[in-house]
């Protein structure tokens, strides 16, 4: 049961947490953007969680950039018209952030891509990118049907030995009284046939 549960809610509560990261990454981005070490401080966020970073200005110019998803990142270069897409799309939102999940045809992967404003959209100082694979999910979720198989096949062999043990268990008694039935009734026969035959 624990098993088909972890299935069934899983992706559900991966994605939530997934969200949930991104989010608290890009907090700490915008936190430490003016910090003299931030740099170190970024590539240490990427790697620990996962997720590739692009902070641009506000016209798309690369400040900085790690790439942690290898080329399967969904955030675009300057001259891909995604980009000005996104950039829009941030600048028109209520709170000048977007949250998105994108495929990566390249790579057959899926991403989930958060970005939000540097500065303020009267002022705009530029834009923060984070991007982190939901891929890793498919291989855990293999992990745990594969477990899941190991164990059914375990219980079954384990039920079917219990069910033969409590069967011997309970066959047991049942066979005695069944003999003795069996002798009570030849001894009442024999003697019915003794009772008989001193009649004649």
């Amino acid at each position: 049961l624990l098993w088909v549960f972890q299935l069934v809610i899983m992706p559900i509560t991966y994605q939530n947490e997934k969200i949930a990261n991104i989010k608290n990454v890009g907090k700490i981005i915008s936190a430490e953007i003016t910090n003299e070490n931030y740099k170190e401080i970024f590539d240490q966020a990427a790697y620990d969680n996962g997720i590739s970073i692009k902070i641009t200005d506000f016209e798309g110019n690369t400040l900085y950039e790690a790439d942690v998803l290898a080329g399967g990142s969904a955030i675009p270069n300057k001259d891909n018209n995604l980009m000005n897409q996104y950039r829009e799309m941030i600048l028109n939102s209520p709170d000048n952030k977007i949250q998105l999940i994108a495929m990566n045809d390249k790579l057959h992967s899926t991403t989930l891509l958060y970005a939000t404003l540097i500065g303020t959209p009267e002022e705009p100082l530029g834009f923060i990118f984070l991007d982190t694979s939901l891929d890793p999910l498919v291989s855990t979720m293999n992990i745990l049907m594969k477990q899941m198989f190991y164990i059914t096949l375990t219980l079954l062999g384990l039920g079917m030995i219990i069910s033969l043990f409590m069967a011997r268990m309970i066959s047991r008694p049942i066979m005695k009284i069944t003999k003795s039935a069996h002798a009570l009734w030849t001894c009442w026969v024999h003697v019915v046939k003794n009772l008989a035959w001193q009649k004649f």
